[in-house]
């Protein structure tokens, strides 16, 4: 509802080496249906479609983005802050430009992450090898049909785990 925020806005998140898509309510509802967004930033206060509709059709159609609303009026995102189901991250105005910073390095090295789980993922599948990626959290990203065999699991149970999840299940069934 504010052209000069969206100006700022747009200035700095390309500064920060985002490819940025402006749009009011109804026009970023079109777009969320029509490709994938790594974050979405909506302010609550929009005319015609509000931040809470914008972040409901983004969790609707994009359900890998990151949520973000924010506000001036601490009371609009105290309506939020008992339901995060809409927004992931709240940012009051005016912007943390240092916050919002790491928020879109965040983005940026999660989707090299994906890329590279991507590419670990066509070459190492059915290796011979046990090949596997974890994250920092030491959550499985990718296992390869060997490494599956290894821990008897299917890759399944694997991607997306700890080991101490299973190995929690092994020693309890075992009880």
């Amino acid at each position: 509802d504010e052209p000069y925020i969206l100006v700022l806005l747009d200035h700095m998140l390309k500064k920060f080496g985002a490819v940025v898509e402006l749009a009011d309510g109804p026009a970023a509802l079109r777009l969320l249906g029509g490709r994938e967004f790594d974050i979405v930033i909506s302010d609550v206060q929009m005319p015609g479609v509000d931040g809470f509709e914008v972040l409901e059709g983004a969790r609707r159609l994009c359900p890998k983005a990151l949520r973000v609303l924010m506000s001036a009026n601490p009371f609009a995102l105290g309506r939020v802050e008992g339901n995060f189901s809409l927004a992931q991250l709240l940012f009051a105005k005016p912007i943390d430009f240092v916050r919002l910073r790491g928020l879109i390095e965040a983005a940026q090295a999660g989707s090299r992450l994906a890329g590279v789980v991507d590419a670990m993922r066509r070459r190492y599948a059915d290796s011979a090898d046990s090949v596997f990626v974890k994250d920092t959290l030491g959550r499985y990203l990718f296992m390869s049909a060997r490494g599956a065999v290894l821990l008897e699991r299917p890759v399944h149970e694997i991607v997306g785990r700890l080991d101490t999840r299973w190995i929690h299940d092994d020693v309890t069934a075992q009880l």
